[in-house]
């Protein structure tokens, strides 16, 4: 953005520049509330649920905007999420997506999606710069509430996220969440 160009030349000590990161902060934390909304209408309406088809768009769209590889798979029978919890998901899958690309300088992405009878779990591996110890410990980076957010969705779905450093580089975030949270209930035929 512009206001980089602007923030540079300032010492780290002006006054000035303090201000400029918190507005340039605060403006990329509403673009991306801004395409998280959007993305979270095409989810519902395009993707009815279908998290699978719904990530393959979106790693689609950031490839052609980073120009770096997703690899995206699915273990055991593939179905619907409660349109509720995708939205959840998708938002969060999203997020770490997102992070991945702005933050990681990882050349491919990961996202493992998981549809076991105890829960569904989503994981999303890049093989970048990891991160660091102190951003981890303290659950996110001051002035940024990416991954607070991601933890706080988690929770009102009923599922736990993780967020790790791998031993090999790179970063590794995880959600659980409950088979009986996850799935739609299906009727039996008597």
């Amino acid at each position: 953005m512009k206001i980089d160009r602007v923030k540079n030349p300032l010492t780290e000590t002006d006054p000035s520049r303090e201000e400029l990161e918190k507005a340039l902060n605060f403006a990329e934390a509403v673009a991306d509330e801004g395409r998280q909304q959007v993305f979270t209408l095409r989810s519902q309406e395009a993707f009815g649920g279908d998290v699978y088809v719904a990530v393959q768009s979106h790693t689609r769209e950031l490839a052609e905007q980073y120009g770096m590889s997703f690899k995206v798979c699915a273990e055991g029978r593939q179905r619907l999420l409660k349109p509720e919890i995708a939205e959840q998901v998708c938002a969060i899958i999203r997020e770490a997506l997102n992070n991945a690309c702005r933050h990681s300088g990882s050349d491919v992405v990961l996202v493992e999606l998981c549809y076991g009878r105890a829960s569904f779990v989503a994981r999303i591996v890049d093989r970048g710069c990891g991160i660091a110890p102190e951003i981890l410990a303290a659950g996110g980076k001051r002035g940024h509430w990416g991954m607070a957010g991601m933890r706080e969705r988690a929770q009102q779905i009923g599922g736990t996220l993780s967020v790790s450093a791998c031993k090999s580089g790179g970063t590794e975030v995880c959600l659980n969440t409950p088979a009986s949270v996850a799935y739609p209930l299906l009727l039996r035929a008597a």
